[in-house]
């Protein structure tokens, strides 16, 4: 039976999203689920070096009134459906869109249903057939992949060098020759996500982010990383791996008569 599903990890919430979640009263569970990191450091690939950082909390709420967290992506999608579910909003699962009619504010699935509303928002992500109803703009293949994986707290508290990394106060990017490695706490600090990022083209086809990462591979990216780098990535059993895609600048996001509009990824993917 077709039901909610997410393939993903980590999710960096700034102020400008973590504003919305307590202004929907929504705090108080995402608390339950979120890591708060100090700072975000930035370090030099080889040897672990800080050569920048970006102060997480407590300055964002300092300066922007509302805290930067991380989270597991599951958990941010169960959280928004249950929320969701709770005012009275039908998720349907199962239904893919045929058609979007501007002109009439309705949409036709794929078994011949016809829907109307007052709108109709297009949040289909980069691979968007809702699209289509704004332009023929295809979404493309952005100069970089990534390889992602997820690592048990244990894991992460089995040595001294990695424990500080899961303990929840630090972000951290190591920046090395034409790739970066970025790791963070998720799930309340029940995994560490880990991500290897690869500035030049992949065979790896777009949009698809289950397809399995080859660990050589990244092994073979590591080489140049520090000792604690390649420590980490040791801890992982399998990856994944995708190439990051792009959207072309559109002309606008909503149908001329106002009765559909487009968003997040399916509008404006960027890497």
């Amino acid at each position: 039976m077709p039901q909610l599903s997410e393939f993903g990890a980590g999710i960096q919430l700034s102020a400008n999203a973590t504003r919305i979640i307590y202004n929907w009263g929504l705090q108080d569970a995402f608390l339950k689920v979120v890591n708060q990191p100090a700072v975000n450091h930035f370090r030099r690939y080889a040897d672990d070096k800080v050569i920048g950082e970006i102060p997480n909390n407590p300055i964002s709420e300092f300066e922007y009134g509302f805290p930067h967290w991380t989270v597991y992506r599951p958990d941010f999608q169960d959280l928004l459906a249950e929320a969701a579910a709770k005012e009275g909003v039908k998720i349907r699962c199962g239904c893919r869109v045929r058609s979007v009619d501007d002109e009439t504010g309705s949409l036709t699935l794929e078994d011949g249903t016809t829907e109307t509303a007052d709108l109709i928002i297009g949040a289909d992500g980069i691979r968007s057939r809702t699209r289509s109803t704004l332009t023929d703009v295809q979404a493309r293949p952005f100069y970089e992949y990534l390889f992602r994986a997820t690592i048990p707290r244990a894991k992460m508290e089995s040595d001294p060098s990695t424990a500080e990394r899961i303990a929840g106060h630090l972000n951290d990017a190591w920046c090395g020759p034409s790739s970066a490695v970025i790791g963070y706490p998720i799930a309340g600090g029940k995994l560490y996500n880990v991500i290897l990022a690869v500035s030049r083209p992949s065979e790896a086809p777009l949009a698809k982010w289950n397809q399995p990462g080859d660990l050589a591979e990244v092994q073979e990216e590591l080489t140049p990383y520090s000792p604690l780098v390649k420590k980490i990535w040791s801890y992982v059993d399998s990856c994944a791996k995708w190439t990051l895609g792009d959207v072309p600048p559109l002309e606008s996001y909503v149908s001329a008569n106002g009765k559909f509009v487009l968003i997040g990824d399916a509008a404006h993917a960027s890497a």
